[in-house]
């Protein structure tokens, strides 16, 4: 769940995961007209993500996100 507000003229996000209450670590906050970008990490996995918000009417937001994620590669033997 994002929240978006205005303090003193500048916005601020923040990000929560409604299913268990984690909050992620939101920095790099760009705004532009129908346009806002920001980073979040969500320390409990370690992802990082770039998120996208672009106004599409008065009352409807498109969401793109690109995240980082892992896995572990284990060779096989020959």
């Amino acid at each position: 769940m994002y929240t978006v507000t205005s303090e003193g003229g500048k916005l601020r996000v923040s990000a929560a995961d409604p299913n268990d209450g984690e909050t992620a670590v939101v920095s790099d906050v760009v705004s532009a007209p129908n346009h806002l970008e920001f980073k979040t990490h969500w320390p409990s996995t370690g992802r990082k993500c770039l998120c996208v918000f672009r106004l599409n009417a008065e009352d409807q937001v498109e969401l793109t996100f690109t995240y980082t994620d892992t896995a572990l590669l284990v060779r096989v033997p020959a």
